[in-house]
């Protein structure tokens, strides 16, 4: 059971690392966008849309992870 434990606190360990350098890539490419041209825009707005969907899948495994460390 601890072995169990111990393995799922070491996923959400990387779950958050994860999370952290995507919300760092997502805002650094949403302040250049607004300031870039049309294509580097356009580039850096696909971007932030691959990170943000990158925040969202690292948030809801989080919350899985975090429930089975409750229950």
């Amino acid at each position: 059971m601890t072995k169990e434990i111990d393995i799922i606190k070491v996923e959400v360990e990387i779950v958050k690392s994860k999370l952290f350098t995507f919300l760092a890539i997502a805002s650094g490419s949403w302040i250049y966008a607004s300031k870039g041209g049309e294509v580097l825009s356009l580039l850096l707005w696909i971007s932030f849309t691959i990170n943000a969907f990158g925040v969202f899948t690292n948030l809801t495994k989080l919350g899985k992870l975090q429930n089975s460390l409750k229950g």
